[in-house]
């Protein structure tokens, strides 16, 4: 948590912010029962409220809260550049889907008339339709049902592992919202990080007999 806190500080992007936030939540809820549900409330909430006083500590210390809160409270903004950037390229992302419907362009697939880099003209941050662009309707439905059978075979182990299992969705959910609107999922930080995940995810399964020792 502490990790996470100071990771909070230190990101510019508003979605990776709003991924750990929702993500330290998320890992609490394995771990609710109607005998500990209460204290688990209690618990993350005191957790949640300490980790916020030492933030806006931090950030008044360093005369960063102005500054701070604008950025957060602009990620419900219709009117911030970079949401209007994202929203641009949709129409872009989506000519290009129209081009290969059923199996998409590629990762390296981008619209020539739209490049948001010269170096890496294949990356756009509006993750979602980009992902439609690059691996048409067979390759979302294939990695929506991949990610189904993750949640609901990982889920499963919860009451046996209710940390492990909250901390494999806590970082997932943290990691899936904040790349929906950062290129992340394409470049070899998000590889790295989804590598990690079917690790922990495969070490859940092994712990409750899924899977063959040592798979």
């Amino acid at each position: 948590r502490i990790v996470l806190l100071f990771a909070l500080f230190v990101t510019y992007s508003r979605g990776i912010w709003v991924g750990l936030l929702a993500g330290l939540l998320v890992t609490q809820v394995p771990q609710l029962t109607p005998r500990h549900f209460l204290r688990v409330v209690a618990r993350t909430s005191a957790a949640m409220l300490l980790a916020a006083s030492v933030l806006v500590g931090v950030l008044a210390a360093t005369r960063q809260l102005e500054r701070g809160t604008a950025r957060f409270t602009s990620t419900t903004s219709t009117e911030d550049a970079s949401v209007n950037i994202r929203l641009e390229q949709a129409r872009y992302l989506l000519a290009l889907w129209s081009d290969h419907e059923i199996v998409g362009g590629g990762y390296g697939a981008y619209h020539p008339r739209y490049q948001r880099s010269q170096e890496a003209p294949f990356s756009y941050e509006h993750m979602p339709y980009a992902l439609l662009a690059k691996l048409g309707l067979i390759g979302v439905l294939l990695n929506g049902g991949f990610l189904l059978y993750w949640a609901t075979s990982a889920w499963s182990a919860r009451a046996r592992l209710p940390v492990e299992v909250g901390s494999l969705f806590g970082a997932t959910v943290a990691f899936l919202l904040a790349a929906m609107t950062n290129p992340m999922l394409i470049n070899l930080v998000g590889i790295s990080i989804t590598g990690c995940l079917l690790l922990q995810w495969t070490d859940i399964r092994n712990a409750v007999g899924e899977f063959p020792h040592g798979a």
